[in-house]
């Protein structure tokens, strides 16, 4: 009878124990927001995310951060169309064709039909020239706009224009798809399966870090996406992928270049409804060396400052640290200092408009 009781008893404590185990690791799963990524970090480091974040650009300590309870959700902000807002309105009917049919774009042979909504243009003398100057303009705005459009190689995008004649009346139509192409997808991205795949992915792991700044102010969000992105992304030196340039990229591989650096960077602010645009122009290093670059300017308190992701993650030979001086070089800057060795282009490829920037503040952030 004892040894009944002590066996009851030993079974009790096990379950016991279970329950706890159960709890707690579903807490962490809470914490954590699941199991890590393959290639990215789902969590900050304890010195990133908590009531204090050490390291601003200014090299002092962060103050203890006020946390709201916002919990965001998809707005437009003003950086939601801004290259759209440029466009004339010839290029406004194209980018408005790509954005309404961006799910579809998904499937990689979808064509876009515009019907004749380009024939008084193209019944001008020059109007062919045009059309293809308002396709260009139109794809660099919504390119630029729409970061999340990653599974679509521009190239083999292919605009085709019919004219008709029905009772003497001539008429042109004109739709985008992947003309004799397979399809319009880009890089190891084949199939619409993969795409939305690829998507989804994507999106999971945005969800995810927005989550986890959830609670802090738009700055102290701007700074821990910054650290994060730097610590888990390594710069391209092979140049051997095509998505090196975009967030599949950054955020699948965690490998890009400059542009895919401040795409990722968009992408994820835009989840937090903080204003943010891609600048692209030339930049000039500590060896006077100048290329093409691309970076980042940022909203907060209704003044534009720049953040060069890129360069405050630079290559570091041997066995050296990234010190904070070099790690927020380039965060939060204003004209004053960071237009001394980076230059706008608005010319943003050939056959297109040229495209304005957003004006900076002159002096650097400044935390009130």
């Amino acid at each position: 009878m004892k040894n009944k009781k002590n066996i009851a008893l030993i079974c009790i404590i096990v379950l016991i124990v279970a329950i706890v185990i159960a709890l707690i690791a579903m807490i962490i799963m809470q914490v954590t927001g699941g199991t890590p990524r393959d290639t990215l970090q789902n969590q900050f480091n304890n010195e990133q995310v908590g009531n204090e974040i050490t390291g601003s650009g200014s090299g002092e300590d962060i103050p203890e951060i006020q946390p709201n309870t916002e919990i965001p959700t998809n707005q437009e902000t003003i950086a939601s169309s801004y290259y759209y807002n440029q466009l004339d309105d010839n290029a406004k009917m194209i980018y408005d064709g790509l954005k309404r049919e961006k799910d579809n774009l998904l499937t990689g042979n979808y064509t876009i039909d515009f019907d004749s909504s380009f024939n008084t243009l193209l019944h001008e003398e020059d109007g062919e020239e045009k059309l293809n100057t308002a396709f260009q303009s139109a794809w660099n705005a919504f390119y630029y706009d729409n970061v999340d459009v990653f599974y679509v190689e521009p190239s083999k995008l292919v605009l085709t224009t019919e004219y008709e004649v029905v009772g003497g009346i001539g008429t042109y139509k004109v739709t985008l798809g992947n003309g004799e192409n397979t399809n319009y997808l880009k890089g190891e991205i084949t199939t619409a399966e993969e795409a939305r795949s690829a998507v989804d992915y994507i999106q999971g792991i945005k969800e995810e870090v927005v989550e986890l700044v959830k609670g802090f102010d738009d700055y102290n969000k701007i700074l821990i996406i910054h650290n994060w992105l730097i610590d888990n992304l390594q710069y391209d030196t092979e140049l051997d992928s095509e998505h090196i340039y975009d967030i599949y990229g950054a955020l699948n591989h965690a490998s890009a270049v400059c542009e895919g650096y401040a795409r990722a960077f968009k992408y994820i602010l835009d989840g937090l409804n903080i204003p943010t645009v891609l600048v692209s122009g030339t930049a000039t290093d500590t060896e006077g060396k100048e290329e093409s670059h691309m970076w980042n300017y940022v909203q907060v308190n209704n003044r534009w400052y720049a953040i060069d992701l890129t360069w405050d993650d630079p290559i570091i030979q041997g066995n050296g640290e990234l010190t904070d001086e070099l790690r927020y070089q380039y965060f939060m800057k204003g004209s004053d200092e960071f237009l001394t060795n980076h230059e706008e282009d608005g010319n943003l490829s050939e056959n297109s408009m040229k495209f304005t920037f957003p004006t900076l503040n002159k002096e650097n952030y400044q935390q009130e």
